[in-house]
This record gives C-alpha cells, structure tokens and sequence, in this order.
C-alpha cells in the first residue's frame, strides 16, 4: 500500500522573499568569494565562496518554481538543495575564519599585506622584479 501525499498547499504560503532573499546571498556568495580571488586572499583559490554561493541561487529558484508549482518532485529537490547549501555554509563560514585568521597571522609577522599576496605588483604600485 503506497502512501499518497499532498503537497498543494505546502510552499505557497510562504512569502517569496524568502526565495528571493536565498538567491541575493547566493550571488552575494559568489561576488565576495570573486573579489578574495582577486585580492589574492588566503584560502581564496579554493572557492568555497562560489561553489555554495550556486547551490544557495539555484535552492531559491527551485524554491520559487515549488511555490508556483507544487509537485512532490519539485518541493522534494527544494528541501534537498536547501538540506545540501546549509551543509555547504557549514564549509563556508569554516575556510572564511580559517582565511579571515591567517590573514590576520600574516600581517602581524610581517610575512605579507594580509592578503597572502603581494598586491602592490599586482596593480602597478611596486615594479615586477
């Protein structure tokens, strides 16, 4: 005997700012993780930033296509990908205090600008060799 369950009603009373709000911190994931890139942050080059700032942006379109159109498959992979991007910010916030700590190490011993990096080469200040 299968199990019938209704999912009619299930997503379409929240409010779609919570969609919305999950989307704007996944690009806002993605833009920061981008500018540690650049700047050559610590831990920077492993991406974490943009690796979960995906799975934030797509949860929240799976969420807003679930509150549109609820099906059992699209609030399933809704709660999925939300279970998976809180995993992730787990990931997230971990190689950003790791980051944010041994920057902090470096400019305190002198072994860089805290970034990890020269950035004084990297726009023009200082000379390349």
């Amino acid at each position: 005997m299968w199990l019938k369950i209704s999912f009619v009603n299930f997503l379409s009373s929240y409010d779609p700012f919570n969609y919305h709000m999950q989307i704007a911190m996944g690009a806002l994931a993605v833009l920061t993780q981008v500018c540690a890139i650049a700047t050559g942050m610590f831990l920077g080059e492993i991406g974490a930033g943009i690796w979960s700032g995906f799975f934030y942006a797509l949860a929240g379109a799976i969420g807003l296509y679930s509150a549109r159109k609820s099906t059992s498959c699209t609030v399933v992979t809704f709660m999925v990908l939300s279970i998976f991007a809180a995993l992730l910010s787990i990931c997230l916030v971990t190689f950003a205090g790791i980051g944010l700590g041994e920057g902090r190490r470096w400019t305190r011993h002198g072994y860089g600008d805290g970034a990890g990096t020269d950035n004084k080469k990297l726009v023009g200040i200082e000379p390349w060799c």
